[in-house]
């Protein structure tokens, strides 16, 4: 499938949905990523073309440091037409906006990405890994991040 066929298939799934979304651990999503954005597309491509590594939406380059992992998300967050605005922790939101948090781990030739949404109920979520379990977050973001890097804290919404 190619890309511009994956990204509407998420867009459309996104449209759908209700934000701020609900604590989902059941959500078959495929990683940190889908789960942030509440999408449940399933994508079977290899690594260099999987639709949720950071900057394949918008055909980056997967990012070497914080600031290109902020680059690829807003980069990722436009092709799906979702406006992506800084944000921080406390921040208070409108309706049909939601919250995530991008972590960084930049190690030299071990570059990786984690992503983290804010639930209705004010709480934090995330997926683990490919086949890990979703959870709930009830302390720090960085303690659950463990020995990533946070970037930053991104207010998304869908696009009309």
């Amino acid at each position: 499938m190619k890309m511009k066929q994956k990204i509407r298939r998420i867009r459309d799934q996104l449209v759908r949905r209700h934000y701020p979304m609900p604590y989902e651990p059941s959500l078959p999503a495929e990683n940190c990523y889908a789960y942030a954005l509440g999408s449940t597309f399933k994508d079977n491509d290899t690594e260099a073309k999987y639709v949720f590594n950071l900057g394949a939406l918008s055909k980056m380059y997967f990012p070497d440091t914080k600031e290109q992992a902020e680059e690829a998300l807003k980069a990722d967050m436009k092709e799906l037409g979702i406006s992506c605005e800084k944000s921080y922790y406390e921040e208070k939101l409108e309706k049909d906006e939601w919250k995530i948090a991008l972590f960084f781990y930049d190690e030299p030739g071990d570059e990786d990405f984690h992503l983290m949404r804010e639930d209705s109920d004010g709480y934090w979520s995330h997926k683990v890994g490919l086949d890990g379990p979703i959870n709930k977050i009830y302390g720090s973001l960085e303690y659950a991040a463990s020995n990533y890097d946070i970037v930053g804290y991104f207010k998304l919404k869908v696009i009309a």
